[in-house]
């Protein structure tokens, strides 16, 4: 705050799961174990947020920490968090507009319908990574429809893109 006072986040801020994906990293560049039981802890901290639903954050904070921490220790106790987080991701995806909605709530002054910011990207690894784990090519499909959505709709010919895109879920169009 103002007044250099520290202010923790809960577990349920967005950039949540970037501290103990970083530990995870550190553990696997060092080989350190106290680096290791400290990842282990911040990430067993995340339990239970995969049950999310309202917003496409999950794969920020489910991947960079269980994910990693499964990758590089194999245990799979990291998967009763991991692989439904992924199902809760997915269940975000639309048919018609084919692309995974990012967010339920209206900000003032706006009327979205189907909002979709292109951070949403940063999904994709995780689905994808599952996908392959459990062989749900579901998940892979979700992932690369949303990856050739974004590709058509984001992105502009000068390779600047736009940060929010709004769908209607009815019909698919922007």
């Amino acid at each position: 705050d103002a007044d250099g006072k520290f202010i923790a986040s809960d577990n349920e801020w967005w950039c949540s799961g970037f501290y103990p994906g970083a530990l995870w990293y550190i553990y696997e560049y060092t080989g350190n174990e106290e680096v290791k039981a400290l990842a282990h802890k911040n990430t067993r901290k995340l339990d239970g947020i995969y049950v999310t639903v309202d917003n496409h954050d999950l794969g920020f904070q489910l991947h960079c920490s269980y994910g990693n921490a499964f990758r590089l220790t194999g245990d799979e106790s990291y998967l009763d968090q991991w692989i439904p987080g992924a199902y809760k991701l997915a269940g975000r995806f639309n048919e018609k507009t084919g692309v995974i909605r990012s967010w339920d709530f209206v900000k003032p002054g706006f009327d979205w319908k189907y909002p979709v910011i292109v951070d949403n990207m940063m999904n994709l690894e995780y689905l994808m990574v599952v996908s392959r784990y459990i062989k749900d090519e579901k998940l892979a499909e979700i992932a690369v429809s949303h990856t050739e959505k974004t590709l058509q709709n984001h992105f502009q010919p000068d390779g600047t893109c736009y940060h929010l895109v709004d769908y209607d879920p009815e019909d698919g169009s922007v």
